[in-house]
């Protein structure tokens, strides 16, 4: 090798020049923005965002809530976009019959006609809750044990319509 002007051969100086741009580069491609413990890019591809992670799955796919914490990859409705961030209206929606049995938070929610939560953990809502007319929110049966109740906290606006129900 010829050594540049100060000595320093040239091949020396464009390895430690690769490996400072490697340095660098890797924290980038580790990032996990919202400190949930799932990478912002989990899949490993270099686009965040392109695999999100579904509903309760945590390995090999992107966060699905880059901002908001949400390290359980809580995606009720399945649309991709994860519960605590799930914003807009109408929110995460609920027009199936679904069962909570974890604490579960939501930005915005919305039990549509047809649709039924049943909530035997902590729900909590950051954002507005709406129960449409022929939704329902209610909690399991009574079969013995402790006695069930529905705990819902609600931090922006409820709105039950005509015909919807909590029980």
């Amino acid at each position: 090798m010829r050594p540049r002007g100060n000595g320093t051969p040239v091949a020396r100086v464009c390895v430690a020049t690769v490996l400072l741009f490697l340095a660098l580069s890797i924290p980038c491609l580790a990032q996990d923005a919202d400190s949930d413990g799932i990478l912002d890019d989990g899949d490993g591809s270099t686009i965040v965002g392109d695999n999100p992670c579904a509903d309760g799955v945590t390995t090999n796919c992107d966060d699905n809530c880059v901002n908001d914490a949400n390290p359980g990859q809580e995606d009720l409705d399945g649309d991709l976009i994860g519960d605590v961030c799930d914003g807009g209206v109408p929110g995460t929606l609920v027009n199936f019959a679904a069962t909570l049995s974890t604490p579960r938070t939501f930005l915005n929610l919305t039990v549509t006609t047809g649709g039924t939560l049943t909530a035997d953990a902590l729900v909590t809502v950051t954002g507005d809750m709406t129960v449409e007319s022929g939704g329902l929110v209610t909690h399991s049966p009574y079969s013995g044990g402790a006695i069930p109740s529905m705990v819902l906290t609600v931090t922006g606006t409820l709105d039950v319509q005509s015909g919807g129900s909590l029980d």
